[in-house]
């Protein structure tokens, strides 16, 4: 997988990786993408390609993960 930039995990403040994952559905196997943290296992929501492209489900993945909420 290319390199995409990845804040550090939310909870832990640990350095987190982008993977992918095999789900089946029925008779289909269906490759998914997330982030997860590598110290606490916190994770992002899993992106299916099922209907999307490979880039579309990395980049939802990315985006998710790197999301804060703005503190005033």
């Amino acid at each position: 997988m290319e390199k995409h930039e990845l804040k550090p995990c939310p909870f832990c403040g640990s350095e987190a990786v982008l993977d992918d994952t095999i789900d089946c559905f029925g008779q289909v196997n269906i490759t998914g993408h997330y982030v997860e943290c590598t110290k606490c296992m916190a994770s992002s929501q899993v992106f299916h390609e099922y209907g999307r492209t490979k880039e579309y489900c990395i980049n939802r993945a990315v985006e998710f993960w790197n999301r804060r909420v703005e503190v005033e």
